[in-house]
């Protein structure tokens, strides 16, 4: 025991958790950075399945959306639709997470 508290946790969010999201912004800018995907985007959808595909853990789809908000706040994103019918388009350079 090292006597140290994560504080995060206090707001709710624990060191796992950050490295999570993290881990999940990660992957998101780089499918949508992907050559194929550059030009047009991902669909929403079809951004989740191809996550889901190369991920261990299913994907929660309230964790992806908090992440492309959060990116879309940066202005790393553009979303653009309605519904399931959105399309999400990398449009600037997304900053590293440190965690």
């Amino acid at each position: 025991m090292t006597g140290l508290i994560d504080l995060d946790l206090l707001g709710g969010q624990s060191t796992h958790q950050r490295k999570l999201r993290s881990d999940l912004r990660r992957e998101v800018v780089a499918l949508l950075g992907s050559s194929g995907s550059s030009a047009k985007g991902y669909k929403w959808t079809e951004l989740h399945k191809a996550l889901d595909a190369q991920s261990t853990v299913p994907i929660d789809a309230g964790e992806l959306t908090d992440v492309i908000k959060a990116l879309e706040g940066e202005g790393s994103v553009r979303i653009s639709g309605q519904g399931l019918a959105r399309s999400i388009k990398l449009v600037g350079t997304a900053q590293q997470v440190e965690v």
